[in-house]
């Protein structure tokens, strides 16, 4: 599982879950129940990379609804072409997020219906479909801010509102008693006053080194001074602090600022050890709900991995750990001129088609980072027409990926379950920032 909420004395429940249901046609949809916390971050933090999906009728729909969420209409039977193609346009390579009413998610009705228009339009989502849990009664009393009425979205659009690591009553009395990570902005703009209220936010932990002013009120803010020595070892100082600073905490945290996945790795990692048994697991959460994270570099992960040995009882976990990332170090340097070298290539021979792979490369890569464990992302199909357009037409962009770690099966190209994805991570940092014009 990509992540874990609350589940009591039994330990975490899966977040989200993965289900297998048997449609009307006798086919089975692969789908995954998730929390309303899970859903709640694709809305605030996953931005047009998510869509969420409102199975209800239309007038339980326009009484109140999730800010930006579709709603289908009511149609019944057979639906138009029109309305098929417009699901496989909206849900393609996105998140999507079926949300009902019944706490009984997969018993509902209403959400049955959606998810069989969904397979019989053939739709290829990120991940499978997830359906919320416990219905939006339930998602509307944690998250009052993100509800609208019909026609009232305009005037009142989402505030900044930051994704949330640890819901409430994540394990018992522990501290924090809740975290949420997200950007300054959530910290200081004065219309995210009902987020704050709504989500009992009482501390912001800034690593920006700054004191940021809040207009929020009884919100204090603990501003962590920049570390001192080299670059890395002043970031992991800095997460470090904030980590020590977050466990010591009695109230709901945000934690914002340029160490915010370190420290919300490391917060993991002491917190949460079973959905953080190792750096790619403790990152994958992470991602999962704040995409805007940034990527962990080799030193930070050897810190990461240094807590989670620690944690699981293991002795002397350095020495390894110090010997694979100086060869870490020394292939990283390698991939660097490699991967630079092959985009000016391929940049110099066809501006356009370099521009559309970069692209396709960022999510292809990204995507095996967010989620490392499924499987048909670590696949490219050589039968498919656009991966056959966008990347293999391009001997430079295959060239890429090989230095990232996928070899050749057939006509497909493969990540093998065993690569590590700090090849991945090197390759997405020296690949070009996507601009307006190259």
């Amino acid at each position: 599982a990509c992540g874990s909420a609350a589940g009591g004395k039994g330990g975490p429940n899966p977040d989200p879950e993965p289900q297998e249901l048997l449609l009307q046609d006798g086919s089975n949809l692969r789908v995954a129940l998730a929390s309303e916390s899970l859903v709640y971050c694709l809305l605030a933090a996953h931005g047009d990379a998510a869509l969420l999906i409102d199975a209800r009728d239309r007038a339980a729909f326009d009484q109140a609804y999730v800010c930006g969420s579709w709603h289908l209409g009511d149609a019944s039977g057979e639906q138009s072409e029109a309305l098929m193609g417009a699901l496989r346009s909206r849900c393609g390579l996105r998140s999507v997020a079926v949300l009902g009413e019944e706490v009984n998610a997969l018993r509902d009705k209403f959400v049955l219906r959606v998810l069989n228009m969904l397979h019989k339009a053939a739709i290829r989502p990120k991940g499978p479909v997830l359906v919320l849990r416990q219905g939006l009664t339930a998602f509307a009393r944690r998250f009052p801010f993100c509800m609208r009425s019909k026609n009232a979205e305009r005037e009142a659009p989402l505030p900044p509102c930051p994704a949330e690591l640890l819901a409430p009553g994540w394990s018992g009395t522990r501290r924090p008693l809740s975290l949420y990570i997200g950007p300054e902005a959530c910290a200081v703009e004065p219309s995210a006053a009902p987020v704050f209220s709504a989500l009992n936010v009482r501390t912001v932990i800034s690593t920006s080194g700054k004191h940021l002013k809040t207009p929020h009120k009884r919100c204090s803010v603990v501003a962590i001074q920049e570390g001192t020595g080299a670059e890395g070892e002043a970031l992991i100082a800095v997460a470090r602090e904030g980590c020590d600073k977050i466990l010591r905490q009695s109230t709901a945290c945000l934690l914002c600022g340029p160490a915010s996945t370190l420290v919300a790795s490391l917060v993991l990692a002491e917190a949460l050890p079973r959905v953080a048994q190792s750096a790619d697991e403790a990152e994958a959460y992470v991602r999962l709900r704040y995409p805007a994270s940034g990527v962990l570099d080799t030193a930070a992960r050897l810190e990461l991995t240094r807590v989670i040995a620690r944690k699981a009882g293991k002795k002397d976990p350095m020495l390894e750990e110090q010997s694979s990332a100086a060869l870490s170090v020394c292939e990283g340097k390698q991939r660097t001129g490699v991967v630079q070298d092959l985009y000016s290539q391929l940049s110099r021979r066809n501006r356009h088609g370099a521009k559309v792979a970069l692209d396709t490369l960022r999510v292809a890569l990204n995507n095996i980072l967010e989620q490392p464990t499924e499987a048909k992302f670590r696949r490219l199909k050589g039968s498919n027409a656009r991966v056959q357009r966008e990347v293999l037409a391009h001997p430079e962009a295959v060239q890429i990926l090989r230095v990232a770690g996928f070899v050749a099966d057939d006509q497909d190209l493969v990540l093998p379950p065993a690569a590590p994805l700090q090849a991945l991570r090197e390759v997405l940092a020296q690949l070009p920032v996507p601009c307006g014009g190259m």
